[in-house]
């Protein structure tokens, strides 16, 4: 009646993370590397959350307030409620209306979300989304915005609504004006009118310490001379002395500082006078100096009231990876910054953040009963790639460390995928490593099943896979006592080594196959390559497969075997979007099997450094977690005790909600529906209408 049943996942914070005794408060939210930063109410509490976009994998990390602790808490189950965005996406008050809406990029061109939440409710945006349309000259078309570039949103002529500052291709900075008051006299509108293409009156130069003043952008053939860099620009607008002008903060990909740019002209005709080449040091804060394209973003990053001056990387190709953001606490006005000296690192220190690319395998290393992790990682510009173990405590938590015996900074390679499993059988656990030219290592462990300790030298296992970087895991693929090899790589495919030594000595020779089960990987739409990291799970006693990708996804297939030890040529794909996971991009699973647990918990790397948790659960293969045809539950999932509201319900609809069994359970009137009392799983709620029943579904979680 309500569909097809079978393993679902449901992101969590996870458990608690310790580094040298210090819990990490953010572990579970994935990494950083070029984080977007604005205020949000996420959870309707009147307290300024944090907006956060995070462009390597266009995902949204919510972030909230906890007003006892002064920390941020992840909460994942507000990440889908705006979906689609590309390259940038900010969070601005559109509307006047005291609630931030977001404004971003996608695929066709600058929209705007609208934030719909009644007063007190968690955050609702608009969808379909607003388009913005401007007119250029005779001609009107959408509003453009280079891909590369983050522009800044601001009520330039204080007539009520939302301007937008950008650069062209090539040119001076283009005011875009914002028509709603003139045409509508409310200020919701996306539709404007390009008012100026020499905004400021400045002009780029080939990188911010190059900036003309008093430049009206006439040069050579209309266009600048000489040009910027071409490698990304990224623009705030604010007024920062009080004078009712908008001011700019300006920075380039190629060039590690920012420039304040002063305007001293007028509302209505802006003009900047002033430059400063090493911002924020005119604020009583210490120069940037961050890599090659420092941005910068206005938020309060403490919740006291007052914006703070935050500066993350924002080009794709920085060096910068554990340390990309950062904070300038104001101790002024909103209109009168004063920023406190050095800027302090915000929010990877207390997250779960390798650098380039994080990638788990799970095995019990130190014998409690309780899996472990082995966690590989990438690196950028030469820097080798590492190796770490999150060890189970007594309390639950895990203590992330470099791993015993072998960090993997001598190995010298750019990408290491690990495996897990006992290949000398000594009763304790080896580790296998996938490496980027495509070889796999073996690193034994010379310490017990309680205390491992990995050996400093690598045993080549196989020299070439025959594709770069690989991914391995061991599996008993043929019950015949010792750990196979299944491996994937950049082309997508998986292939199979079968172990022709026995379980004292492995041994791997060539490849029975290089496409089993005729698994590929790669999605055109975003790119040429695969990136397949598979992970053979157990479904009620039966080994099925789930398998990461470059896509950021995870694909899960059964019916893999024809035979004992005999694979079958075509394996079933249950689905190319296991549990609505999502790592950004290069999704790498690690399943975790839990006491009393029907399906594994999969801790699942991505291309940011960080790592996500999500709690397997009984679902609902049909379903999805953020669409529903008929009626919205927000938020769904949902976590255990908290109320849930029905958008589009009638103040005297009468629900019942039902176990997946067919049990009732609750019976309610009205559009908030709670949920004390209920253990986490999959229901049904059954909501009576003037026009009939109508049917949805509801995740529930701790």
């Amino acid at each position: 009646m309500f569909g097809q049943f079978g393993i679902g996942l449901v992101e969590t914070q996870g458990p608690l993370v310790k580094i040298q005794g210090d819990t990490l408060h953010l572990a579970w939210a994935g990494g950083l590397q070029n984080p977007q930063f604005g205020e949000m109410d996420w959870n309707g509490d009147g307290i300024s959350d944090l907006w956060l976009f995070e462009k390597i994998g266009q995902r949204t990390l919510p972030l909230i307030q906890n007003p006892s602790t002064g920390k941020w808490n992840y909460e994942p189950i507000y990440r889908y409620l705006v979906r689609g965005l590309r390259f940038f996406a900010l969070s601005a008050d559109w509307n006047n209306d005291g609630s931030m809406d977001v404004v971003g990029y996608r695929w066709d061109g600058l929209q705007v979300f609208i934030n719909q939440a009644a007063p007190g409710q968690a955050a609702l945006f608009s969808k379909p989304p607003l388009r913005c349309i401007s007119q250029y000259g005779v001609a009107i078309s959408g509003l453009f915005v280079p891909q590369d570039d983050i522009p800044a949103f601001a009520d330039v002529d204080h007539d009520g609504d939302m301007d937008v500052l950008t650069f062209p291709l090539f040119g001076c900075l283009e005011w875009h004006k914002n028509l709603s008051m003139e045409t509508y006299g409310i200020p919701d509108s996306t539709v404007f009118r390009l008012e100026s293409e020499h905004w400021g009156y400045f002009k780029e130069g080939i990188n911010i310490n190059n900036i003309q003043l008093n430049d009206s952008c006439s040069g050579l053939g209309g266009w600048p001379n000489p040009l910027h860099s071409g490698a990304g620009r990224a623009l705030l607008a604010a007024d920062f002395n009080a004078d009712s002008l908008v001011d700019l903060v300006v920075s380039e990909g190629g060039s590690p500082n920012m420039a304040w740019l002063k305007n001293g002209g007028s509302i209505a005709q802006a003009r900047m006078t002033e430059l400063n080449t090493s911002f924020p040091s005119n604020f009583s804060g210490t120069a940037m100096q961050l890599n090659t394209f420092p941005a910068a973003y206005y938020a309060d990053a403490n919740s006291d009231g007052t914006p703070d001056l935050l500066v993350a990387t924002a080009g794709t190709d920085s060096p910068a990876d554990t340390m990309s953001s950062f904070m300038y606490l104001n101790l002024g006005t909103k209109s009168q910054p004063l920023f406190n000296g050095a800027p302090q690192p915000f929010l990877q220190s207390d997250m779960i953040d390798l650098g380039t690319g994080a990638y788990p395998a799970a095995a019990d290393l130190n014998g409690d009963g309780i899996a472990d992790l082995v966690v590989g990682s990438s690196s950028k510009n030469g820097q080798p790639a590492r190796l770490y173990v999150m060890l189970s405590n007594l309390d639950s938590s895990l203590s992330l460390l470099p791993l015993p015996g072998n960090d993997g900074s001598t190995l010298n390679n750019y990408d290491l995928v690990p495996s897990l499993g006992d290949l000398d059988n000594d009763g304790d656990i080896d580790l296998i490593l996938g490496t980027q030219p495509g070889s796999l290592l073996l690193i034994p462990n010379l310490g017990n099943n309680t205390q491992p300790l990995f050996s400093g030298t690598a045993i080549v296992l196989v020299s070439d896979i025959g594709q770069t970087y690989a991914s391995p895991e061991l599996f008993d693929a043929d019950s015949d006592g010792d750990l196979d090899l299944l491996v994937g790589g950049r082309d997508g495919r998986i292939a199979f080594y079968r172990n022709e030594g026995n379980a004292s000595q492995a041994q791997f020779g060539t490849a029975e196959t290089t496409f089993l089960g005729q698994i590929e990987t790669v999605d055109p739409s975003v790119g040429s390559s695969g990136y397949s990291i598979p992970r053979i799970f157990y479904n009620q006693g039966i080994p099925e497969l789930m398998v990461g990708s470059f896509r950021g996804t995870l694909s899960h297939y059964s019916a893999l075997f024809s035979s004992p030890g005999q694979f079958n040529s075509n394996f079933t794909l249950v689905t190319d979007r296991l549990g609505y996971a999502d790592a950004g991009l290069r999704s790498a699973p690690a399943p975790i099997v839990l006491p009393g647990q029907a399906y594994p918990d999969v801790v699942l790397g991505g291309a940011a450094g960080g790592l996500f948790y999500y709690k397997g659960v009984v679902a609902d293969l049909e379903a999805t977690p953020y669409s529903q045809p008929k009626i919205t539950l927000y938020p769904n999932p949902v976590r255990e005790g908290e109320k849930l509201y029905c958008k589009e319900c009638p103040l005297k609809a009468t629900w019942t909600l039902v176990s997946i069994q067919g049990q009732y359970l609750l019976q309610g009137e009205g559009n908030e529906i709670p949920t004390d009392g209920l253990e986490s799983g999959l229901y049904v709620i059954n909501i009576q209408t003037n026009k009939g029943p109508i049917l949805s579904r509801l995740v529930i979680f701790k």
